[in-house]
């Protein structure tokens, strides 16, 4: 069986699908700036073992 994958990979590959076609030139990516209520939580260490 592995020996036909290997020879004829398109019994595997025929029922993919292609990518959808896309402009990335039309791609636009919107990031907000964090406002200053978003503070980070606080990390908190277990104390040192002595």
């Amino acid at each position: 069986m592995v020996g036909i994958v290997i020879g004829f990979p398109a019994l595997v590959t025929a029922g993919l699908d292609h990518a959808p076609k896309i402009d990335p030139s039309k791609v636009k990516i919107d990031i907000q700036p964090p406002t200053q209520d978003d503070t980070p939580p606080p990390i908190i260490m277990p104390p040192p073992k002595n």
